[in-house]
């Protein structure tokens, strides 16, 4: 998703809407859990601030499917997010204590809608909270059997002290 300057500096008192789908195939390969993700719908609002400036507001939305991290299951979650940044037309930035980026000849929304579906993305996916793994001696899927497998670990330094016997 491109916009050029001169959509910028056209712009008048009414902020602008811009609606467009995004594909990024490249997070398929960056993120290990992650499967496939659908196009991003991105909904922009840019509206003037100042004589040079303007201010996105950015909606952005898509379905990702993931590989749980216990179960190792497949599951769709949906991202939804919103962003807002200030840009300038200058090509020198002097703004004290607030954010601005020059637009250049034309700003590229492409760049800033993946780094904020980077910052949404879990970094351990799960399935849902309740989600109970796989069982780590025979793998079963603890969410759909249940196993007669003996996990309790008891630390060897411990284990003794299971000979006691407690009177109530």
């Amino acid at each position: 998703m491109q916009i050029s300057l001169d959509t910028f500096v056209q712009l008048q008192d009414r902020p602008l809407t811009l609606r467009d789908r995004l594909l990024l195939p490249e997070l398929n390969n960056e993120i290990r859990s992650l499967v496939r993700m659908k196009p991003v719908h991105v909904h922009v609002e840019i509206s003037r601030t100042g004589s040079h400036q303007f201010r996105l507001q950015v909606r952005q939305s898509a379905e990702a499917t993931f590989v749980c991290s216990r179960c190792l299951e497949e599951f769709d979650l949906p991202i939804e997010l919103t962003w807002a940044e200030t840009f300038t037309d200058l090509p020198v930035v002097d703004a004290e204590g607030v954010e601005v980026y020059p637009i250049g000849e034309a700003l590229h929304l492409e760049p800033w809608v993946r780094e904020a579906f980077l910052l949404q993305i879990p970094f351990v996916p799960i399935c849902r909270d309740t989600c109970r793994g796989l069982c780590p001696s025979c793998g079963i899927n603890r969410n759909k059997g249940i196993c007669q497998c003996n996990t309790e670990h008891i630390d060897p330094r411990l284990a003794k002290l299971q000979e006691f016997k407690f009177d109530s």
